[in-house]
């Protein structure tokens, strides 16, 4: 019933109501499931401004879900859509600029992404700012900074910051000699996208 409706809607150039039914093609509710019907309505409802659609189409560039894969593609829709104030959008794009993926890397520009992420509540991007601080990444070595980041992360569940906390409490006081570079974000991620233990699946 909902898909009926929102496809009334979309027939007339609604833009939420075609980003919600690219949803609906895409996991087959309600409809006949169709990446090919859902990229089209995603790219109308992009095109119109909508930041879900913007961040879901870089989503399907980044990871080539039922389109080729081209990071330059996905960071550009990303880029929109963090524009809007888009926390995960905000959170990938910081990703990239991590990785050089898509665009020039850049640790400073990754913070700042992850930092605007988690001032809306992303625990993904604290735990990320966590390690950022503890490797000196984009920012000035801190442990102190590490933790509370860590442990902003840590209290709403993330896994992968709880595990950061334990591993930051054994390495304080180290020299930078003493450890590699690219704390466990960084490992975890690899060069393909955000860590196992991120919740970002919006």
């Amino acid at each position: 019933m909902a898909a009926q409706l929102w496809r009334r809607a979309a027939e007339q150039g609604h833009a939420p109501s075609q980003a919600s039914l690219a949803s609906c093609y895409e996991d087959g509710h309600g409809v006949v499931q169709s990446q090919t019907a859902a990229l089209k309505l995603r790219r109308q409802a992009a095109d119109q401004g909508v930041a879900l659609a913007q961040y879901r189409l870089g989503r399907c560039y980044a990871y080539g879900m039922g389109i080729a894969q081209n990071w330059t593609m996905a960071a550009q829709f990303y880029t929109m859509a963090a524009g809007q104030g888009d926390a995960e959008a905000q959170l990938l794009l910081g990703y990239c600029y991590a990785l050089g993926n898509g665009v020039p890397q850049s640790w400073t520009k990754a913070v700042k992404l992850h930092k605007l992420a988690a001032e809306q509540g992303n625990d993904d991007a604290m735990y990320w700012l966590g390690d950022s601080y503890a490797e000196g990444n984009g920012v000035t070595q801190s442990w102190p900074e590490a933790v509370k980041f860590y442990k902003l992360a840590a209290d709403q569940g993330n896994q992968c910051a709880i595990l950061a906390r334990k591993c930051t409490r054994e390495r304080q006081g180290w020299s930078e000699a003493k450890h590699g570079g690219g704390g466990p974000a960084l490992q975890a991620v690899g060069q393909s996208g955000p860590p196992t233990c991120a919740s970002s699946a919006r």
